[in-house]
């Protein structure tokens, strides 16, 4: 009997060491327009959020762990809003305008329609790079606006010539994650909503800072 309790105890124990060794970040990147971030949080509750062409990701939800299996289950009412920001400005020396774009977590935000305009005319009309950022020659600019689909737009006036802009979302649609089942490989997870594509699938543990 003593036997049959150690085995069970043993059993348990490696489950939970399992579920504690999935812990933590995982990022999925193909490219700008496709890409996501899932994180499973000690409490058994996840966040995936991301980009897959012009449709938004973002799910909370719980998370279970079996036979080397994830599976995921999101919450019912998971829609957001945020507004978009200057989160800094400021005037420095210099002939150019600088912007850095970034998204709602925080990364570099490419693909986002900046317009400057003098007397209601546009006098640049350009688009952030990949890593966010954008530079063009300084000019008399009475305002520039910011416009990315999905994030509620921004217009700025003043005299700074460095700008960080944050953008947020007017509204997410609707992602749910109902009883997915996503294969544990090693330190990487399998998404099945790309099943066959290995590149595009992989979720990648980031590492404990």
């Amino acid at each position: 009997m003593k036997k049959q309790y150690l085995i069970l105890l043993l059993g348990l124990l490696s489950c939970r060491a399992t579920e504690n060794s999935l812990v933590g970040k995982y990022d999925r990147y193909w490219d700008f327009e496709h890409y996501s971030s899932l994180e499973l949080r000690p409490n058994k509750t996840f966040v995936l959020t991301g980009q897959e062409g012009l449709s938004w990701i973002n799910t909370e939800g719980a998370w279970a762990v079996k036979n080397k299996v994830l599976t995921l289950n999101s919450f019912s009412n998971t829609t957001t809003n945020t507004p978009s920001i200057v989160q800094a400005e400021r005037k420095v020396a210099g002939d150019s305008i600088a912007i850095v774009t970034f998204d709602y977590e925080g990364k570099a935000q490419p693909g986002v329609t900046v317009l400057a305009y003098h007397q209601s005319d546009t006098v640049v009309e350009d688009y952030t790079k990949e890593n966010g950022k954008l530079v063009f020659a300084n000019q008399p600019i009475d305002s520039i606006s910011f416009r990315f689909i999905g994030s509620s737009p921004l217009t700025y006036t003043g005299e700074s010539n460095y700008f960080e802009i944050r953008m947020g979302f007017t509204e997410l649609p609707t992602f749910r994650l109902e009883n997915k089942k996503w294969r544990i490989k090693g330190k990487a997870l399998l998404d099945p909503r790309f099943k066959g594509e290995q590149k595009r699938n992989k979720y990648r543990k980031k590492p404990n800072r």
